[in-house]
């Protein structure tokens, strides 16, 4: 079983993950952290029902952190940290968040040496949604060159 711990758990797509740890039998959420909705149980936030993992406070996770795995959905400058803090640890991530600066980057880049990770800040649903249209729209567009 793969302990998951989330960061952004009470933002869109933090809830939609707690929703699938929750429903994968391979996963279990073990941790949740947010700068709202501290104190609530992250499955209810979630709308999966209470699965008994209290959202702490994000600022806590430094000192609490302990997963297998950390599923970041939150913004550049906390995921920064948040990245730092489970390489520290040798915690896997996953990280979908978006807004990262060049430097940024590179700091990622640094922190995730040693440290199995995937940082894809293009997740979102909207952007899945987008490139599921593209996908479809080349189907029927194959004689063209769109420029």
């Amino acid at each position: 079983m793969i302990k998951v711990a989330v960061a952004g758990a009470a933002g869109r797509m933090g809830k939609l993950i707690v929703q699938n740890v929750v429903g994968d039998a391979e996963t279990q959420l073990v941790q949740a952290f947010d700068l709202h909705e501290t104190g609530k149980d992250a499955g209810e936030v979630a709308g999966t029902g209470k699965v008994y993992v209290e959202i702490s406070h994000a600022s806590e996770m430094k000192d609490k952190l302990n997963a297998d795995v950390l599923i970041d959905f939150t913004n550049a400058n906390a995921a920064i940290e948040n990245i730092k803090t489970a390489a520290e640890k040798g915690i896997a991530l996953i990280v979908g968040t978006t807004g990262f600066t060049e430097e940024q980057k590179k700091e990622i880049d640094r922190y995730c040496r040693n440290v199995p990770a995937v940082v894809s800040p293009n997740f979102s649903i909207g952007v899945n949604v987008f490139w599921k249209v593209i996908e479809f729209a080349t189907g029927y567009l194959a004689g063209y060159d769109i420029e």
